[in-house]
């Protein structure tokens, strides 16, 4: 028997619509398209903001590197007279060291500074510190604002202070940190120390009358990574 026109219309929609299973299984499959989806771009976010990471630490190695080399290769030998008579101005043990070298006037003003580079533990970290004197007699005698300088095998660490109001203070004296996390430092020094007849390689060059020929840095960050390549720098004044 032939169906009457509104009783085929009906049929045929219900033909062409969904059944409730198919809905289910339709909303399931784009749920896991969408979660497939956000776990990508999860993932390239991660991977992004590591990356990220490596080259900032990276960035940050190579200057470091950068600024020790160039200032140890141009180390000058230049004596300072204290309590104790003149002192060459060179030394340096397995985690400490300090020189005088000339900087730019990036650091306020340009001349030669005595330069000290050491550990200390900052919130449970060991971090590479930098600190800097103008070399003139008035800075190193010290004033409020800024420690007097000492041999350093007469002192552990300066101390921390507050960074300077005073541009001028600022200009002359500084304390900075190069490395943030580091597990050690190791600094070694090739030459022949007084009462030696034949270079070698020491792990201290302390009240010595000339520096050392070389200058051997290592490295290691506290993240897990590699240790640095060494740094070895021949000095301009050995």
């Amino acid at each position: 028997m032939a169906m009457s026109p509104p009783e085929a219309v009906s049929r045929r929609c219900a033909e062409s619509g969904f059944t409730l299973l198919e809905l289910i299984i339709g909303l399931a499959l784009v749920s896991i398209i969408m979660l497939m989806l956000f776990s990508s771009l999860s993932l390239g976010s991660r991977t992004w903001e590591g990356l990220e990471a490596r080259n900032r630490a990276l960035t940050n190695q190579l200057l470091v590197r950068g600024f020790i080399q160039r200032s140890l290769m141009q180390a000058r030998l230049i004596s300072l007279t204290t309590g104790e008579g003149a002192k060459m101005m060179f030394s340096g043990d397995a985690t400490r060291l300090e020189y005088a070298a000339p900087l730019s006037r990036n650091v306020g003003y340009g001349g030669l500074y005595i330069l000290r580079l050491g550990l200390q533990e900052v919130d449970g970290r060991q971090q590479l510190w930098l600190t800097r004197w103008l070399a003139h007699p008035e800075v190193l005698e010290g004033t409020a604002e800024i420690p007097a300088w000492e041999p350093l095998e007469k002192v552990s660490f300066q101390g921390f202070l507050e960074a300077a109001d005073d541009d001028a203070v600022e200009a002359i004296f500084g304390q900075t940190p190069l490395l943030e996390d580091v597990e050690a430092l190791t600094i070694e020094y090739y030459g022949m120390p007084g009462g030696e007849r034949e270079d070698d390689w020491h792990e201290e060059w302390l009240e010595q009358s000339r520096p050392p020929r070389l200058v051997r840095i290592r490295i290691q960050p506290a993240t897990g990574s590699a240790p640095w390549p060494d740094l070895l720098i021949q000095l301009s004044d050995a």
